[in-house]
């Protein structure tokens, strides 16, 4: 799913839910963790390799990039961070929970991309997803923005 999807998503469900401006900011945080994660890592390793090179780094080259994909949009890293977050707080640690929403999100939005197959249980299975639909689909993106508006008049009229 596209970056501000996932941004308006989270507000929208944490909002719902009652949380205070505060929890649904590191809500918001945490459910773009993941691919924030992976776009550091790109623009770290392909400048880098652009600097060093002086050429665009070849797909090859940002495997690790795309290793990182895997652990940003795992659920093993998830309650591992869960699991952390939740000890250090006392607590469960809500917000994280945001990051659970950005996988599933992802899983089935994702049929042709480039990190196509999703490994949601990466490293410790092979096990694999293949998306239902590319959120870059005219089809999808009229249909996710609608229901986006609604869920938002929705929230505001309740």
């Amino acid at each position: 799913m596209d970056f501000f999807s996932h941004v308006i998503w989270t507000y929208l469900l944490f909002r719902s839910f009652g949380f205070d401006n505060s929890l649904v900011a590191q809500s918001v945080f945490f459910g773009l963790l993941p691919d924030l994660t992976f776009v550091i890592a790109g623009i770290l390793l392909g400048s880098k390799y652009w600097i060093e090179e002086g050429k665009r780094p070849t797909r090859e080259r940002l495997r690790s990039v795309f290793f990182m994909y895997r652990y940003s949009h795992s659920f093993v890293s998830f309650a591992a961070f869960l699991v952390i977050s939740s000890l250090l707080f006392g607590s469960v640690y809500w917000p994280a929970f945001a990051w659970f929403l950005h996988i599933l999100l992802d899983l089935w939005t994702h049929r042709g991309s480039p990190v196509e197959p999703q490994k949601p249980f990466f490293p410790l299975s092979d096990f694999s997803v293949r998306g239902w639909i590319w959120w870059r689909n005219p089809y999808f993106l009229i249909v996710n923005w609608a229901l986006i508006t609604i869920a938002y008049f929705g929230l505001q009229l309740g």
